[in-house]
């Protein structure tokens, strides 16, 4: 099989992203270049031991900055810049916890972190100048070194959401019932989540792609699982932290391989002689591999690549939309549809199924697992649509839809 390189968001300094699309090359620039921090550093105050900070110093690349240059303050205005962006991503998922993003959410709860030489892990809250701090300890050298990675910056971005839980509401204190003394919380429930259950449901959602910044283009799965999957799964990680262990037990089956949303689009197929099928506003005729850019749901570049096959049999049955007509045994109804579908597939089916609108972005992503049926909710806009059945023995199939 042929390797297709990827394409990803071009970063440029001093540009203002819509989308996070590679992780390590936008990790690598320095916030201070960032058109966007005046506002980010507006709306979050950094203190070092109560001082305010204002000058942050710092060079590019900054996987090559001197580690005594890559400073505390440096560090979590980076991670402040990352919040922002990966909010602004354009499918971000409803939080559990609030109707707003988590930038949003972060900037209603609090004003800034308070970066305290001594401090030992951290807490919520202290309050300075009438001001509501996140409190944090100054981190020695070889713990900074990791923050220039995504697994350092996601760890400071799940660690201040845990702490701005506790300036939510009733502060959603911890209890006991773990064994550790104020370590735990009692029970994991979606509709009020604790600080270990917020910490727990982010690293998910990096997990499975439903937050999507850029992990796929710059890390291996290996890489990521490494750690992240190990929070949310192993003994002393925040689902051992909820005592009666009610969130979600997630395997690697329930995770994509590779790790994160996948922007790609892969599709086979054939077409009978005479006939043309339409990509991207270009009719083929002929058989082989056509790759072409779109703009994924988030705002990134994404690829959907074809594979397409001529069958000059007589009785030739393809399997490519041509002119409205298409041709495979999956059965789809009502279409047009309202708002929900159902699909047959006429055996057990397990694979990927996509939807994707005219322009090639992919709108919604289901894994099925050994299911005759499939009935999605699609609350999307009236228009034309296209289903990508997968199989996990590599069978494609493809069917048009239409949206009343």
């Amino acid at each position: 099989m042929k390797k297709l390189l990827l394409i990803a968001c071009l970063l440029l300094p001093g540009i203002a992203y819509s989308q996070i699309c590679d992780i390590k090359e936008f990790l690598d620039e320095c916030p201070t270049n960032d058109p966007n921090i005046d506002t980010i550093m507006q709306d979050f105050e950094i203190r070092l031991n109560d001082t305010l900070v204002t000058d942050f110093p710092c060079t590019e690349p900054i996987s090559d900055l001197p580690i005594e240059e890559w400073t505390q303050p440096l560090i979590y205005l980076q991670t402040l810049r990352t919040i922002y962006y990966m909010s602004k991503q354009k499918n971000f998922p409803k939080l559990p916890w609030t109707d707003m993003n988590l930038y949003d959410w972060m900037k209603s709860k609090i004003d800034g972190i308070d970066i305290v030489d001594g401090t030992v892990g951290g807490l919520c809250c202290q309050i300075i100048d009438g001001k509501t701090f996140v409190v944090i300890g100054n981190a020695d050298e070889f713990n900074r070194n990791y923050d220039r990675t995504w697994i350092g910056i996601a760890g400071n971005i799940d660690f201040l959401a845990h702490e701005t839980r506790h300036a939510d509401g009733n502060g959603h204190l911890h209890s006991s019932c773990c064994g550790i003394a104020n370590g735990c919380d009692s029970t994991y429930n979606i509709n009020d989540l604790g600080s270990y259950g917020v910490q727990y449901w982010l690293n998910l959602a990096w997990l499975r792609g439903d937050i999507d910044v850029g992990v796929r283009e710059s890390y291996t799965t290996s890489e990521v699982l490494g750690l992240e999957y190990d929070f949310i799964t192993n003994v002393n990680t925040f689902r051992d932290r909820i005592c009666d262990h009610s969130a979600d037990s997630i395997t690697l089956n329930d995770i994509p391989q590779p790790f994160g949303r996948e922007r790609n689009t892969y599709i086979s197929a054939t077409i009978c002689s005479g006939e043309t099928y339409s990509f991207k506003g270009k009719d083929l005729t002929k058989p082989g591999d056509y790759t072409e850019t779109y703009q994924s749901g988030t705002g990134c570049d994404s690829l959907v690549m074809l594979h397409l096959q001529v069958n000059d049999s007589a009785g030739c049955e393809g399997t490519g939309i041509t002119d409205n007509q298409v041709r495979t045994k999956i059965r789809v109804y009502p279409n047009p549809f309202k708002n929900k579908l159902q699909i047959n597939f006429g055996h057990p089916f397990s694979g990927k199924v996509q939807l994707l609108d005219m322009q090639g972005t992919v709108i919604k992503k289901d894994f099925i697992t050994d299911s005759q049926t499939y009935e999605p909710e699609l609350n999307i806009p009236a228009g034309i649509y296209v289903l990508v059945f997968i199989s996990d023995d590599g069978r494609t199939d493809i069917l048009k839809v239409a949206k009343e």
